[in-house]
């Protein structure tokens, strides 16, 4: 008799959990999806009442043009509970912005985001397949441009965005050859041709910057321009040679 107690009141216990959790599961299905939004209402109006929402976000680090992409991709609408915010979807929405090197995002209390930003500088302009890319220091694709770039030299060839950024970095220690450099064209994936104030100047494989150095001297004396040679040679390690261009001759000039 004491065995069929026993077991009637541990079928009891397990009938009263299983009613009990059908109905926790039927108030989570058909009650919960009514009172979140309310909740959620409610403290937007507490975040609203004590100042937590968005009333700003500053932009740092970042020209008129990168921050108005910036803005654009952000879908913040002041006002928003700032709490709620997420600063890792901003980071990856600002970090999508190709002329974002990188992006640091934090939220300051109680009403602000702040965004810092390294923009990425080009350097050039690289022509490919007739498409015109501007290209970082690393080589890395920014956006086509349709438009000529001031001061930005044109760069040709075969994975020449890749090698580019070497030889310009080469050129700008030159104050002579700034802003005076053209073209940059990577010859069989070996050496450069570039082309300073119209004129064609032939690098070496090696030693490039001596080359270079050469060809500032060249520049800052003014004896040899597009008007009086057809291109330069430095091909050849400790020689300049010069086409005339009249002459259709080679003629080895001193530096």
């Amino acid at each position: 008799m004491v065995r069929k107690v026993v077991c009637k009141n541990k079928h009891d216990r397990v009938k009263r959990w299983a009613v009990a959790t059908l109905c926790s599961c039927c108030i989570a299905y058909f009650v919960l999806p009514a009172i979140l939004p309310m909740c959620k209402g409610l403290l937007n109006i507490v975040a609203r009442r004590t100042g937590f929402t968005i009333g700003s976000i500053l932009i740092t680090g970042a020209t008129r043009r990168t921050a108005t992409l910036v803005t654009s991709g952000l879908c913040i609408t002041q006002g928003d509970n700032i709490f709620k915010l997420s600063t890792s979807r901003i980071y990856d929405n600002v970090s999508a912005v190709k002329w974002v090197k990188s992006t640091v995002v934090r939220k300051k209390l109680p009403n602000a985001i702040i965004i810092k930003i390294i923009e990425r500088v080009p350097i050039a302009v690289l022509q490919h397949d007739h498409i015109s890319s501007l290209i970082d220091e690393n080589g890395e694709l920014i956006e086509a441009t349709g438009g000529n770039q001031i001061n930005l030299p044109v760069v040709l060839g075969e994975e020449a965005n890749i090698k580019a950024p070497a030889i310009i970095m080469m050129i700008s220690k030159f104050e002579a050859l700034r802003g005076k450099v053209e073209v940059i064209k990577f010859v069989r994936k070996r050496r450069w041709d570039i082309v300073v104030s119209g004129l064609t100047v032939k690098l070496p494989e090696q030693d490039i910057e001596h080359a270079i150095e050469i060809l500032a001297k060249i520049v800052l004396q003014n004896n040899i321009n597009k008007d009086t040679a057809s291109y330069i040679d430095l091909r050849v390690h400790g020689s300049v040679i010069v086409r005339d261009p009249k002459l259709h001759r080679k003629n080895g000039v001193s530096v």
